[in-house]
């Protein structure tokens, strides 16, 4: 049950980070890759991060949970 409640918040906080990515790139109007700009580069790497860790951090808490 807990897992399901941190799943829940991961997935917030994803959504979260992409919707940031995707306003940056539709105000700037870079369509693919990151155009040299450094701040959409950091926006990109947190919601790549985010998606990269937290699939192996849920996994671990719902084994703890077991």
């Amino acid at each position: 049950m807990i897992t399901l409640l941190y799943a829940g918040l991961c997935t917030l906080l994803v959504v979260f980070l992409a919707v940031r990515v995707a306003l940056w790139r539709f105000r700037h109007k870079i369509g693919i890759g990151d155009g040299g700009d450094r701040e959409l580069l950091k926006r990109v790497r947190a919601h790549a991060n985010a998606i990269e860790n937290m699939p192996l951090a849920l996994i671990l808490l719902g084994g703890m949970e077991l």
